[in-house]
């Protein structure tokens, strides 16, 4: 399954073309990332910023298969690995969902 970057970022103007790097300044929709959360039986932490980790529940070095939260850093790391960190997107790209968390790990 395919959705349009549209669904996930919030474009203030849609036909703003970005960088993956200038992911990190759009809002996510919300409702959405919960979707998808659901989905991969993962929470989403939109607190975590990598700093001050009293445990290791989004360390980088625990391994993929005892995670069970992402970011927003984490989910910009796997449209960039699936889709080019190269490359211009807009809010129409498809982006490739996917079907497990092992899957969301993987393609990070």
């Amino acid at each position: 399954m395919e959705v349009e970057l549209g669904r996930i970022f919030v474009f203030p103007d849609p036909t703003r073309k970005v960088s993956p790097r200038e992911l990190h300044s759009l809002a996510l929709h919300l409702p959405f990332i919960k979707e998808v959360a659901e989905r991969l039986e993962l929470v989403y932490d939109a607190q975590a910023d990598g700093r001050g980790q009293v445990c290791y529940a989004s360390a980088p070095e625990l391994r993929s298969a005892y995670k069970t939260a992402f970011t927003k850093a984490d989910l910009i790391r796997y449209i960039a690995a699936n889709i080019g960190a190269t490359c211009i997107l807009e809010s129409a790209t498809l982006v490739p969902l996917p079907e497990q968390a092992a899957d969301f790990w993987e393609g990070e």
